[in-house]
């Protein structure tokens, strides 16, 4: 009996000097972590952005540089740290921002950055070669065969004699697509080039249209419907079997369905033709009748 204390009691004791030692190498573990914080807090020095400067930039205000870079200076209300990584993508920020102005070969020639050590504050300085304006002098359409081209033009509001920008011409180039799916061109595939002409700063730039299938309507299939006949839904089709397809003729139709007040959800979408002729799309009309 008392063997047996003894060995109980040895074996408690075991434990608790193991715990007592996992418990230390815890807590040292724990402070060697607090330690090296501490000497970082202490070797990290951090900058507040004092101001922001552009040199070269005519036709563009300091003010419209500085709005469109993720880097701000510090105000009254506002204390902003400096990062030279973000800095860096602020420059190309600027240089993308001119060339779709179209300042095609605007360069950002230097960069300072004046460090003030007791204030912990810093000055950027940012030296911008505009370069000449390229201006769209002369654009064309290739490929265009179903639509023409006064038609395009008719419906495409294009404008020679401006600045040269590539946001302009995507959309553009989304109003050619939307143009075409208009008229059933529903694969259509639109590109744009440019180029310069004999005055370099003088753009001419190419619509390259890839027209495709233009669908027609196949078979017309209706579904969703319990206490409204058929043929009410019918009546208040602007399309049919046989006509080219156009979206705006189903968003008139989904319009005129609306109105009826018979249904609170129309979805009318176009499916691959059942007899599997490629050359037409049938739709699915899918209705949801009002309480």
């Amino acid at each position: 009996m008392i063997i047996s204390q003894l060995k109980f009691a040895f074996q408690i004791n075991t434990i608790i000097h193991a715990l007592r030692n996992n418990i230390v190498i815890f807590l040292t573990a724990i402070l060697f972590l607090v330690g090296i914080n501490e000497s970082f807090a202490k070797n990290r020095i951090e900058y507040r952005v004092k101001k922001i400067e552009f040199a070269g930039n005519i036709h563009f205000s300091d003010k419209m540089l500085r709005s469109i870079m993720e880097t701000k200076h510090s105000s009254l209300f506002r204390s902003s740290a400096f990062d030279k990584k973000i800095l860096k993508t602020d420059l190309e920020t600027i240089h993308i921002f001119y060339k779709n102005e179209g300042y095609l070969k605007v360069a950002v020639t230097n960069y300072q950055i004046k460090k003030d050590t007791l204030k912990k504050k810093v000055e950027i300085f940012i030296e911008i070669n505009e370069g000449p304006l390229y201006k769209i002098k002369k654009i064309d359409f290739i490929g265009n065969k179903d639509l023409d081209l006064p038609f395009l033009l008719k419906n495409i509001p294009v404008v020679t004699d401006k600045a040269f920008n590539i946001l302009s011409l995507e959309r553009t180039k989304i109003d050619i697509i939307s143009l075409y799916h208009q008229k059933g061109f529903l694969d259509v595939q639109v590109r744009f080039t440019y180029e310069p002409l004999k005055r370099e700063e003088d753009i001419a730039v190419n619509f390259l249209i890839e027209e495709n299938t233009r669908y027609k309507i196949g078979a017309i299939r209706i579904e969703g419907l319990v206490k409204t006949k058929e043929y009410i839904v019918k009546r208040e089709f602007r399309f049919k079997k046989g006509d080219y397809y156009s979206i705006s003729n189903l968003l008139e139709t989904q319009k005129y369905l609306y109105r009826t007040g018979l249904f609170y959800s129309v979805n009318i979408k176009n499916t691959a033709a059942a007899d599997g002729d490629s050359t037409k799309r049938d739709l699915l009309v899918k209705l949801k009748e009002s309480e």
